[in-house]
């Protein structure tokens, strides 16, 4: 479940895959027409996939301007649309008191648009998953000394300060950067 309202790569990638076995299952109970609606709904998505989720002016990587953003916000008149929307901008709620929480959308990654390939929505050797996966790296890639770990997204709490408050290996304060 998102925080933020607007598009995300991971719940899209879920809304086609539960098109499509939606339209399976319709058709499977001869409802033909319902079933091409579903496919062709799944597909509209499809196509705007980039249009809704992607910047091509990255600002987190300097070789990489167009990646995936972890969510787009809706623009003004968009179903759940807001006051701050038409900006760009994301508000992250799990914040340390008296710190950022207004950021760039563009400035925001996550990993979720991997969710496109396990879908079968987008091919692993996409150039933008490639330049997406290298973002990700470079910004959400920490080495453990268990091997690599990745935050949840950039701009976390959890990423600024030494302490999560939560629980690693059930003791509270403990170190929750990933």
């Amino acid at each position: 479940m998102e925080e933020n309202a607007g598009y995300s790569p991971s719940t899209l990638a879920a809304v086609i895959g539960g098109l499509i076995c939606a339209a399976e299952i319709v058709r499977a109970h001869d409802s033909v027409e319902l079933a091409v609606f579903l496919e062709e709904f799944a597909d509209w998505i499809e196509g705007h996939l980039e249009d809704w989720t992607v910047t091509n002016d990255g600002v987190l990587l300097p070789q990489i301007k167009r990646h995936y953003m972890r969510i787009r916000p809706p623009e003004s008149g968009e179903a759940y649309a807001c006051e701050s929307c038409g900006t760009e901008m994301v508000h992250l709620n799990n914040r340390p008191p008296g710190t950022q929480t207004e950021f760039e959308a563009r400035a925001i990654v996550d990993a979720g648009f991997l969710e496109l390939v396990r879908y079968g929505v987008r091919r692993a050797d996409d150039p933008l998953m490639a330049d997406s996966l290298a973002v990700v790296d470079a910004v959400l890639k920490r080495d453990l000394p268990q091997g690599p770990g990745w935050l949840r997204y950039n701009g976390t709490a959890t990423e600024t300060r030494r302490t999560a408050g939560h629980f690693r290996d059930g003791v509270r304060g403990a170190c929750g950067r990933c």
